[in-house]
């Protein structure tokens, strides 16, 4: 199996869009069944700006957010 685990950080601008976070969390893959075991991060930081498909209209300073993503077996 390989691991991943940690924080890096991430940053993007682009136009009057900023995103700058953190990333954490734990990813475990299981090279011989070819699957994730394991999946739970986080990123967490500060974003500003909005365009025509955020549905933030006039809400451009920056503020708080955070986006999570977690293994879900159906």
């Amino acid at each position: 199996m390989s691991g991943l685990a940690g924080r890096a950080p991430i940053s993007t601008s682009e136009g009057n869009r900023v995103l700058a976070t953190q990333v954490h969390g734990r990813a475990t893959f299981d090279e011989t069944a070819g699957e994730f075991r394991e999946f739970k991060i986080v990123a967490a930081g500060q974003r500003q700006g909005a365009n025509q498909f955020n549905a933030r209209g006039d809400d451009q300073a920056a503020a708080p957010m955070g986006v999570a993503w977690r293994l879900h077996k159906g």
